[in-house]
């Protein structure tokens, strides 16, 4: 008789795995978890399901279109599936069961551009932020980083000040996967840094950890905490689009592409793992030179 274990024994396996063997970082690790336990909560309540070997292909399409009534966009199913795929595959070679999620296709990607922020507009929310106050000095330099090096939001938070290399103007960064990579820090970032460190820092308790960016009590920053920071400023600054931390992110790749810059260089500076990830701020650079083109060609427009 083949092996079985409770579901949720293996789902605490699969987690230890994906930290342990994939060394993912503790947020794609908790991203996994989170899909990963609403679809075994799914399987409970409607199959009553408790061993792993009783779930199969129906019920996991079944899932699937669960999530497509509850209005769901393919992207985030997309993500879901891939969880669900990682989880079972894992399973299956652990208990030499059949993978019962191996045929399972994920929806048609959705070709969605992100939210870019002009120069203009990047300008317009620097502005905003002009006293000498902590945490003005604090956010400044968040936004230096995110906008001038094109930091993920994780990056940034796990910043600690030994990451930052001013003599060579340059910053270390762990990003996905514990990948390790070298960006270069603009001379406006370095001053924001030093001002920070000088002028603000020094206000806060030094907490464990010695993070760079912290909040009033001297803890780290959360993700939440400097989301909601981002929009304050952009709503300070007059901009109504609805943008993120990563809309710095964006904005930093557009704007190299747009003034010449590699795309090998741009998706090195971003960590990507492959350039087809890249390759999406090509379409929006070809979409800005279409629209450059119809507004200034005398014979483009009738």
């Amino acid at each position: 008789m083949k092996p079985t274990a409770l579901i949720d024994f293996q789902a605490n396996d699969f987690k230890l795995y994906l930290r342990v063997n994939k060394h993912l970082s503790l947020n794609s690790v908790n991203s996994y978890m989170n899909d990963i336990t609403k679809y075994i909560e799914f399987l409970k309540k409607k199959y009553e399901v408790k061993n792993l070997n009783e779930i199969n292909t129906d019920m996991i399409k079944k899932y699937i279109q669960t999530l497509k009534k509850n209005g769901f966009e393919s992207s985030s199913i997309s993500r879901k599936i891939s969880a669900i795929k990682a989880f079972h595959k894992h399973i299956s070679e652990m208990l030499n069961i059949t993978d019962c999620a191996k045929l399972i296709r994920k929806p048609k990607k959705e070709e969605k551009l992100p939210i870019i922020l002009s120069v203009e507009e990047i300008n317009m929310m620097f502005d905003t932020i002009k006293t000498n106050e902590p945490l003005d000095l604090r956010n400044r330099c968040m936004l230096e980083f995110l906008y001038g090096s094109g930091l993920r939001i994780s990056e940034l938070l796990d910043l600690t000040p030994q990451n930052i290399h001013i003599h060579s103007k340059e910053l270390n960064v762990i990003g996905k996967g514990n990948k390790e990579r070298i960006v270069p820090l603009s001379d406006m970032a370095i001053d924001a840094f030093n001002k920070w460190m000088s002028k603000g820092k020094i206000h806060f308790k030094n907490k464990p950890g010695n993070y760079l960016f912290v909040n009033k009590n001297g803890d780290k920053l959360t993700r939440q905490g400097v989301w909601k920071l981002i929009k304050e400023i952009a709503k300070n600054a007059g901009i109504e689009k609805e943008i993120s931390p990563h809309t710095l992110r964006h904005s930093f790749a557009t704007h190299l592409l747009n003034n010449g810059f590699n795309l090998r260089y741009v998706q090195f500076l971003l960590g990507h793992k492959d350039i087809s990830t890249t390759q999406i701020y090509t379409h929006i650079t070809t979409d800005k030179l279409r629209e450059t083109y119809l507004s200034c060609h005398p014979r483009a427009k009738e």
